[in-house]
């Protein structure tokens, strides 16, 4: 407006973007791609919508529109976010972007990461998110990607998944837990060349314990890695590939990672895995 201060011709900008009837929409659908599924019903969204508008989520919020603390539990403590019945159907869940795969392996391994392989160097390129050098302003991939065949299921994440970038997922996790660390746990060697390189390193010790019964280790890297939503079948296969309880008695920690270490990569591997659900 004529005479405004900067300030204020800033306010009311923002004022007009947020009373504008696509906001709370755009908004809300957003959320719910990133945290929960690419595939929300349109009664979820509209319960975003009406926490966004409202400022509130039952008790939670200010009451102020756009309230981001109400529009997050809403996206998340919704029913349709939580109910074990709901994540079983086809459609439901999205694929980790590559640096969620990444870091959610090493966060459940109880890791560290400087990022330079995950990010910046060979595994960012290779699985097309170099995630400190975006190739656009608009993201790596199309927001309102669509599954390819499937026009009517959304499935951004998958715009920049092809066959090398599916072998890529399962050459990161073997090199992360086998190849590129000298060390007993696995991990990515530091970038000697860039200062205060770390390297990328996990804490499998911590699971030595579980690993003296294989199906309490499936079990505990099951809720770590896959929420717990590994099928019977799929935790039998995985167990009877590991050894026996009995054998297990007598190995030494370096055979305890390496058998840590299979049952690590059958999960992280598996779809039950790369789609968040």
């Amino acid at each position: 407006p004529s005479g405004s201060t900067p300030q204020q011709a800033l306010e009311a900008v923002l004022d007009s973007i947020m009373k504008h009837p696509n906001t709370a929409p755009f908004v809300s659908l957003r959320f719910i791609r990133n945290f929960v599924t690419s595939n929300p019903t349109p009664q979820y969204v509209a319960r975003v919508v009406n926490a966004f508008k409202s400022g509130k989520y039952q008790d939670i919020g200010t009451g102020n529109e756009g309230d981001l603390k109400a529009t997050i539990a809403a996206v998340l403590l919704d029913d349709e976010a939580r109910n074990l019945m709901t994540a079983q159907q086809s459609s439901f869940g999205k694929l980790r972007e590559p640096v969620l795969m990444m870091t959610g392996i090493i966060r459940a391994l109880n890791g560290f990461s400087d990022g330079q392989y995950l990010g910046w160097g060979y595994y960012g390129t290779t699985l097309e998110q170099p995630i400190f050098n975006s190739p656009t302003v608009f993201n790596y991939y199309f927001l309102d990607g669509m599954l390819g065949g499937q026009a009517s299921i959304a499935a951004p994440e998958f715009s920049i998944t092809n066959s090398n970038a599916v072998a890529g997922r399962v050459n990161f996790v073997q090199d992360l837990i086998y190849s590129l660390n000298t060390g007993p746990s696995g991990g990515l060697l530091p970038d000697a060349s860039r200062s205060g390189a770390i390297g990328t390193n996990l804490d499998l010790g911590s699971f030595y314990q579980a690993s003296m019964n294989p199906v309490t280790l499936v079990d505990k890297l099951d809720v770590l890695l896959t929420a717990g939503q590994l099928s019977a079948a799929d935790k039998s296969t995985i167990v009877a590939s590991l050894p026996s309880t009995t054998t297990q008695m007598s190995l030494s920690d370096a055979q305890k990672v390496n058998l840590i270490r299979m049952a690590v990569f059958a999960i992280a591997t598996s779809p039950q895995f790369q789609i968040q659900r």
